[in-house]
């Protein structure tokens, strides 16, 4: 299965650094798959497995990295030709184990503040000690924005917003910082496929009782 299509590369749609390019049609009936899609993405005659970020409604983009940039040989202004073929199920094998991989090799970070759970989620996927991330962002609480643009800054792929639990999006992706509320308090966990790395409370089975899971930042684990 794959889609085909033409977009013109404008440097000044950068978004924090990065360029996203959006695929023209709606992939949940295309390849019959919802959530993230892994993908030969060709370019200019180079191809990279990427992994193609929904958006909602069948919509998604992929990251045009710096390296299919520099390989591609793209310019300002140019009109490009794009093929995204899906990797199908029989070699998702190897990418399964390499996922699998990385997610067991993220280690647990407890907040030393009342209030730096955040930077223990960042501190969990750079895998760094939390005081790093004070040096970095310092100790006072984080809004999503500055998680996303710490994240973006050591190069840890995510989806750039939050996503609202719904209908739609009833649970989060494998590999998550889940924004948690409590009254009129929030706190941030790193969910780890079906693990909650609570940075006050340890690694949990569950979400913390008496609080509702409400937004989720998606993380790349390709």
């Amino acid at each position: 299965m794959k889609v085909t299509f033409k977009f013109e590369y404008n440097k000044k749609n950068e978004f924090n650094g990065k360029y996203y390019v959006e695929i023209p049609e709606n992939l949940w009936e295309k390849f019959n798959q919802r959530g993230r899609i892994k993908s030969e993405s060709t370019i200019n005659g180079y191809t990279q497995i990427t992994s193609l970020i929904p958006k909602g409604e069948g919509k998604y983009v992929f990251h045009l990295t710096k390296k299919m940039i520099d390989k591609s040989k793209i310019e300002d202004g140019q009109v490009l030709g794009v093929e995204i073929k899906k990797i199908e199920k029989e070699n998702n094998v190897i990418l399964e184990a390499l996922t699998e991989n990385r997610l067991n090799k993220i280690k647990f970070r407890k907040q030393t503040t009342s209030s730096s759970c955040g930077q223990a989620c960042i501190a969990m996927l750079l895998d760094k000690d939390i005081d790093d991330i004070f040096q970095l962002v310092g100790k006072r609480p984080l809004a999503i924005g500055r998680i996303v643009e710490t994240l973006n800054s050591h190069g840890v792929k995510n989806a750039q917003k939050n996503i609202r639990i719904s209908m739609k999006n009833p649970r989060p992706s494998e590999l998550s910082i889940l924004t948690l509320k409590q009254d009129s308090k929030s706190h941030y966990v790193l969910y780890v496929k079906g693990k909650f790395y609570d940075p006050s409370r340890g690694v949990l089975s569950d979400i913390p009782t008496g609080m509702k899971l409400s937004l989720y930042l998606e993380i790349d684990i390709a």
